[in-house]
């Protein structure tokens, strides 16, 4: 039956699909629910998330619900499940787990102090309370009458069990134990730090610390820390930093089968001279995690630190023998560490550079061989010498290159000279200098005899018809290997249509059109071209609108049989083969 697991495995992100296979019979039953309760907060929306709560409170020991009993919180009456649902759990977002809780008070007119209070509504309950110190898991009383003893003698046996073990009725603790306390199942970590949400929520991170939840972490591949920088509260700077550290501290001990770590941090966060900014102390737990990771294969990063520090590359560095993948977005000490690093990272296949380079590398800087496959050029690298470097050291190495609007003639030079095996091409345009990025790329093209995959872009929606002329003659030097074509420009149909005609070999086409008015005659172009060519076997158009556009029912099903109607704001390269 490990075929039949198989199968369902390819369904673990399909909530239709595994609750259709929930229902045929038990086994399957059994198979399904797994699945189904690894990710939950990732399969349902966000408007039915708080079943999943009220399922994990279901969950809850006696004991537990005992204990807010008498903290004077009564709890919603949920039947017992018939699966002991927590221990499946192998991805945890904290962001959608409080989301998920807010909406549980709110559908069920609970207050959230019942969810996050740290004071019993019992008035009695509190009175005792003052008479108890905790220390070190016991407690000590302090009577000062006849009367204070008489009650410590009477509760003393469940005020013991009570306040020694959760000293606060919280029911987000409560559900985090639940969840932490005894499975090792979980894969995936992603923290957003200093939640923002209506009840100021804020996920305590000592509970991904405390010893007896080393468990629960062991098997983690997946770690990601986000910063949320617009915040309706004042955080508690301080206190975050110093748990953030005794986070990295402890999973650089325990958590050291990391495959993936991404860290994103607002700037204003991240500037030394700042008011408010991570402490070096932070710095240097990041590179004692890293260091400590045996499997680590994708970094993705904006971190940035002050330029006295050990260098994050040299952390890196460490992990040259794993390290397939690299995100850097605004690359900061663009420096000998980091062209040292590129040297290093012998199986680094991917490499991304976001945003902008604070640093220009200098020219006379040479690199050995890479093993580049796919690279990633983001917006205002063209100044900065590293670039040419990059794509000479990768040469027939480099299948996949994007350039998102870092495009000159020095880079296409490189590329004609050094990666002629380049597959996948992305290219943004900018109306700025379209006309002459488009003479260079006419003679890029004619030299890329492998090239099977193709985007065409612009930032702006394009309203000028001049820049389709140049795209009509670029259209000419197409090499006959490229099978499929994707056209971000609001082209005009009869503009369209020309540039069609001298691209009879494509096998796919992809149209991404950002304009509010689409014209009938779009779509008979795009039917039109496809009855007349054979090779061409699917046309999709992306848009942003609402099917069915602006346009007559009748006739846009009849379309439909040519063209596939997908909506999408942003196209994704991972879901579309370039990456």
């Amino acid at each position: 039956m490990n075929f039949l697991e198989n199968i369902l495995l390819q369904f673990q992100d399909d909530l239709c699909s595994l609750h259709s296979c929930l229902l045929v019979n038990r086994y399957w039953c059994r198979l399904v629910i797994p699945l189904l309760w690894s990710q939950p907060f990732e399969l349902v929306k966000e408007t039915s998330s708080h079943k999943i709560i009220r399922t994990y409170i279901s969950c809850l020991p006696k004991e537990t619900k005992k204990r807010f009993r008498i903290g004077g919180i009564k709890l919603p009456n949920y039947q017992r499940t018939l699966f002991d649902y927590p221990i499946f759990l192998k991805k945890f977002d904290t962001q959608k787990f409080c989301r998920a809780l807010n909406k549980t008070f709110l559908m069920n007119n609970i207050s959230p102090q019942y969810f996050y209070s740290t004071r019993s509504k019992n008035k009695f309950n509190n009175i005792l309370r003052k008479q108890i110190k905790l220390f070190k898991g016991f407690y000590v009383t302090y009577p000062k009458n006849n009367f204070d003893k008489a009650i410590n003698k009477c509760f003393k046996p469940i005020l013991k069990q009570y306040y020694s073990t959760y000293p606060n009725p919280c029911m987000a603790k409560e559900i985090l134990y639940l969840l932490f306390n005894h499975s090792i199942s979980l894969k995936f970590l992603i923290i957003n730090s200093c939640l923002n949400n209506r009840y100021k929520m804020n996920i305590e991170l000592y509970l991904f610390i405390q010893r007896n939840h080393h468990n629960s972490l062991q098997n983690l591949h997946t770690f990601e820390l986000d910063f949320v920088k617009k915040l309706s509260y004042n955080r508690d700077w301080k206190r975050e930093d110093s748990l953030l550290i005794e986070l990295l501290n402890k999973m650089s001990e325990f958590v050291i089968n990391l495959i993936k770590i991404r860290i994103e941090i607002p700037r204003d966060f991240r500037e030394p001279w700042e008011e408010q900014h991570l402490t070096s102390k932070f710095h240097q737990s990041l590179c004692k995690l890293i260091e400590s990771q045996t499997k680590l294969r994708t970094f993705i990063s904006n971190y940035y630190w002050d330029s006295s520090e050990t260098c994050l590359y040299n952390s890196l560095s460490s992990q040259s023998n794993t390290l397939s993948h690299l995100t850097l977005m605004e690359l900061t000490h663009s420096d000998h560490h980091f062209r040292n690093g590129l040297s290093s990272w012998k199986y680094l296949e991917t490499l991304e550079l976001l945003g902008g380079s604070d640093f220009l590398t200098p020219s006379d800087v040479e690199l050995n061989q890479l093993s580049i496959k796919n690279l990633f050029i983001g917006q205002n690298y063209e100044p900065d010498p590293l670039i040419p470097k990059i794509l000479k050291s990768s040469n027939i190495n480099l299948r996949k290159l994007i350039l998102d609007g870092s495009s000159n003639a020095t880079i296409f030079d490189s590329i004609i000279k050094f990666c002629p095996q380049i597959t996948h091409l992305s290219i943004s345009l900018s109306l700025d200098d379209y006309n002459y990025i488009i003479s260079l790329l006419s003679n890029l093209f004619s030299n890329l005899y492998q090239l099977k995959y193709l985007k065409l872009s612009s930032r702006e929606i394009n309203k000028e018809s001049i820049i389709f002329e140049s795209l009509l003659k670029l259209s000419k030097s197409f090499p006959l290997s490229l099978k499929h074509l994707v056209l971000e420009f609001n082209m005009h149909y009869l503009n369209l249509d020309h540039f069609l005609k001298q691209c009879h070999h494509l096998i796919d086409l992809d149209i991404i059109y950002n304009n509010n008015i689409i014209q009938e005659e779009l779509f008979l172009t795009l039917m039109e071209y496809k009855q007349n060519n054979i090779n061409c076997q699917k046309i999709r158009f992306f848009s942003s609108l609402d099917y069915p556009y602006n346009l007559d029912l009748d006739f846009l099903n009849n379309v439909s049989t040519y063209i596939t109607f997908v909506k999408d704001k942003i196209f994704n390269f991972n879901n579309n083969n370039l990456w």
